[in-house]
């Protein structure tokens, strides 16, 4: 059953969703509440927790309803083609159908026979 915080929480979520400035985690786990220190360190825990999760399926913030939206959207050719476009891409999202984003992880100050070393090792798992 969630907290009064996690439903003020969800209610925060569901109205930042359509603000035209949106906050980040962080801002929106304080600005119910919780203290700087919680919002800075578990702004995602907070907001994934079981509690939060719930407050937002009664709202009706549901993936379902989320997918029921898509649909209307891609299938009333009323829609502009931008919106329809949009909609589309929601669901290739959710469906995997992007390659995944190439982040870089680290970076290193490496000598020369340091970056051959690591090159002759990457080439190795990638054959």
């Amino acid at each position: 059953m969630p907290t009064i915080r996690q439903k003020r929480l969800a209610k925060a979520i569901i109205d930042n969703a359509v603000a035209e400035k949106p906050l980040n985690k962080q801002e929106l786990v304080a600005s119910v509440g919780y203290s700087e220190l919680s919002a800075d360190k578990k702004a995602t825990e907070i907001i994934e927790s079981i509690g939060t999760q719930e407050a937002l399926a009664d709202f009706g913030f549901t993936e379902d309803n989320a997918k029921m939206v898509v649909a209307e959207i891609l299938l009333d050719p009323e829609t502009d083609k931008n919106t329809r476009i949009n909609a589309a891409k929601e669901v290739f999202k959710v469906q995997g159908s992007y390659a995944p984003e190439k982040k870089l992880v680290g970076s290193f100050n490496l000598n020369d026979e340091q970056r051959d070393k690591a090159k002759n090792a990457i080439k190795r798992i990638v054959s």
